[in-house]
């Protein structure tokens, strides 16, 4: 919002971006700015384990998906892939807090490794489809 607010020429007709990449800081308009994001990402991805039962456990992601301004996405469908000890597909929708957790139902017991990969992550009102991959994360 900062950088778009920018203006580019100066009260006497200077040009401000020959001495900066965006021109001389409006606040006023960068704060009156109606912008829309036009994108989002995965943020993070965390992993870990759940109890089950007789001492298995299951495997489990976190995905966390904000805006091209950090702000958290709600409703968005995250779907992504355990490898691993883990071997399923699974989606979910985010919250409020553009966090999703995904869980496997397979169970294991006694050591394991599993990774968690973002296969793709949709949202209703922007965005395309396919560009919003994350690195996959180790357990």
């Amino acid at each position: 919002l900062i950088e778009n607010g920018a203006d580019a020429t100066g009260t006497m007709g200077q040009n401000l971006q020959a001495w900066s990449v965006h021109g001389r800081i409006n606040v006023g308009s960068s704060l009156s700015s109606n912008a829309e994001p036009t994108s989002h990402h995965v943020q993070s991805i965390s992993l870990n384990t759940v109890s089950a039962d007789r001492g298995r456990k299951h495997g489990q992601a976190t995905v966390i998906v904000v805006d091209d301004f950090g702000s958290p996405v709600s409703g968005a469908s995250v779907s992504g892939s355990f490898t691993g000890t883990f071997a399923e597909s699974d989606s979910a929708t985010t919250d409020g807090n553009g966090s999703v957790t995904l869980t496997t139902t397979a169970t294991a017991k006694g050591g394991f490794t599993f990774s968690f990969c973002v296969d793709d992550v949709i949202h209703s009102t922007t965005y395309d489809s396919g560009a919003n991959n994350a690195t996959c994360t180790n357990y």
